[in-house]
C-alpha cells in the first residue's frame, strides 16, 4: 500500500516549540554539529580549491572546479530535496553526509583535473544538500510557527563552518605541506 511506502519523518506532535524549548532537545546539538561538520568540509574545498587545483594536480585553472562546485551546489539543493520527499530526510542526510566524507577521503587522489573536476561536482552536490534539508528538518522537529528564529539559531553552525573550515584546511595544509590531512 501507498502508506507503508511513505518515507519515514521525525514525528510532528503539532506543538511549535519556540527557540529556549528547542534549546533543550537533544536533536538540536545533533543537527547543529552536523551543520558545522557537513558545512566545513564545502565551504574548505570553496576557500582553497584553486590551490588544491595547482597544487594537487599541477593546474592552474583552478576557476573551473569552483565553477563546477557552484553549479553541482545547485543541483545538490533540488535533487536532495526530490530525493528527500522520496526516502525522507533523515536518510537522505545520511546517505549525503556519508558520501561527502568518503568524497573528502578520496580527495587526495583526486591529482588530475577530470578528477577533481569530479570531486569538485561531488562536494558541490553534497554541500548543498544541507541547505535544503536543515530548514526542513527544523521544521519537522519545532514546527513552523517559531521556524526563522528556530533556524536562525541551527543556522549559526554555518557561521562556526565558515571560520572553522577554510582557516582549519589551510591551517593543516601550512603545517603538513598538503591538503591530504586538512580533507581528513
Amino acid at each position: 500500500s501507498q502508506a507503508s511506502q511513505a518515507p519515514r519523518t521525525p514525528k510532528v506532535t503539532g506543538n511549535d516549540l519556540d527557540w529556549n524549548q528547542m534549546l533543550r532537545t537533544p536533536q538540536f546539538y545533533q543537527l547543529w554539529i552536523m551543520f558545522v561538520l557537513a558545512a566545513s568540509a564545502g565551504l574548505m574545498i570553496i576557500a582553497h580549491v584553486a590551490i588544491i587545483a595547482k597544487e594537487q594536480a599541477r593546474w592552474e585553472w583552478g576557476f573551473v572546479p569552483i565553477v563546477t562546485l557552484a553549479i553541482f551546489n545547485t543541483a545538490g539543493r533540488v535533487l536532495s530535496g526530490h530525493v528527500s520527499d522520496r526516502i525522507g530526510r533523515t536518510r537522505t542526510m545520511i546517505l549525503a553526509f556519508s558520501l561527502q566524507a568518503l568524497n573528502m577521503f578520496l580527495f587526495p587522489l583526486y591529482t588530475t583535473p577530470a578528477l577533481l573536476i569530479f570531486g569538485s561536482a561531488f562536494t558541490g552536490l553534497c554541500y548543498g544538500t544541507i541547505f535544503t534539508l536543515m530548514p526542513s528538518a527544523t521544521a519537522d522537529f519545532y514546527g513552523v510557527r517559531n521556524l526563522g528564529v528556530n533556524y536562525g539559531l541551527l543556522f549559526t553552525g554555518f557561521g562556526l563552518a565558515g571560520v572553522v573550515g577554510p582557516i582549519l584546511g589551510g591551517a593543516i595544509r601550512d603545517h603538513f605541506g598538503s591538503y591530504s590531512y586538512s580533507f581528513i
